[in-house]
């Protein structure tokens, strides 16, 4: 009976703790607008550091409405500043000869001849018709003998944040705690806010208020004795999911196929679809029977999304496996 009584006193305390730190982190995130003026004001007069807010019309409008990514410059104080970025994708290395790499992986399981033999016959002729076949009846093992590696710059980290779901591959990203942003951050703008004035400066205006806080944050902490890795890594607490990143990535050929088949697709976001096009576009003169249907299923079949279709099927099948150079690039 005591060990019950104990049991349900220590549950109550716990549940109790713990509605205590929700009320009071509910009570902060609650404070009025004054209240964050106010102190937001003092901080102001007590930093020799802060940053002195442009005024709206300071904020620069971008004229090309195809830039999606733009660099906010946090040493112009008044103006505003900014320079256009890109996305841009490398493929830094690849497996030599990867079409024959597999095609040798793959007569290996069906064939009693020694291994140099296996690997000769799998160089003599065209391997097309056999890597298709091969595709074609799901054996998929071999294509994993094939990998890729990318370098890619100018995405959001909400474009990373979904690269990096596909777990059979490796990734090397750039630190937000070692590289500093106290001279500005690079960001990207969705075309959709991009082709609206106010929706644009409006974004763009919130880039900026994040700029500054993640100076004043960075110098504040220095101040107080912090070293600079620890305080770039808390004020990027701060950092929009629109900032830009730069990420290497290596796939083998197997996985590199699911990426296509999900990212491709017209449902997928936009800015990861321009991304996994570029990689195809990289990846498929190099394997081009291996990535013939690179790109969703709907290529060589039923759209297996239902109800959720895009109901372009014609349309995607025209501009990626006829000719994906016509991929629209929004």
């Amino acid at each position: 009976m005591l060990i019950r009584v104990e049991w349900a006193t220590a549950c109550w305390e716990f549940c109790r703790c713990g509605w205590a730190v929700r009320f009071a982190g509910r009570r902060r995130t609650e404070r009025t607008s004054e209240d964050r003026k106010a102190k937001q004001t003092a901080a102001d007069q007590n930093s020799q550091h802060a940053v002195d807010r442009p005024s709206e019309k300071a904020n620069k409008m971008l004229k090309n409405r195809n830039n999606t990514i733009r660099t906010f410059d946090n040493t112009h104080k008044t103006t505003g500043a900014s320079m256009e970025t890109h996305l841009k994708v490398i493929l830094v290395s690849h497996t030599p000869d990867p079409e024959k790499a597999i095609s040798a992986a793959a007569r290996l399981c069906y064939s009693p001849a020694d291994i140099e033999q296996v690997v000769s016959d799998a160089g003599k002729d065209d391997q097309s018709a056999f890597l298709e076949k091969l595709i074609a009846v799901g054996h998929l093992s071999p294509v994993e003998h094939a990998s890729f590696t990318f370098a890619v710059e100018g995405i959001s980290r909400a474009c990373s944040h979904q690269l990096v779901r596909h777990r059979l591959a490796s990734y090397s990203q750039q630190s937000q705690r070692y590289v500093g942003e106290e001279d500005g951050f690079s960001y990207i703008i969705p075309p959709a806010i991009m082709e609206d004035n106010e929706l644009r400066a409006h974004f763009e205006g919130l880039m900026e208020e994040a700029g500054r806080s993640y100076k004043f944050i960075v110098e504040r902490l220095r101040e107080k004795g912090c070293s600079i890795e620890s305080a770039r890594e808390d004020a990027r607490f701060v950092l929009p999911n629109a900032a830009e990143t730069k990420i290497i990535i290596t796939m083998n050929a197997r996985e590199l196929l699911h990426f296509f088949s999900i990212r491709l697709c017209n449902r997928a976001q936009w800015e990861i679809r321009e991304m996994a096009y570029l990689m195809l576009k990289l990846a498929r003169p190099l394997a081009p029977a291996l990535f013939r249907y690179g790109g969703p299923p709907c290529l060589k079949g039923k759209c297996p999304e239902g109800s959720r279709t895009c109901g372009k099927t014609d349309e995607v099948r025209r501009l990626l496996s006829a000719n994906p150079t016509l991929w629209p690039q929004k």
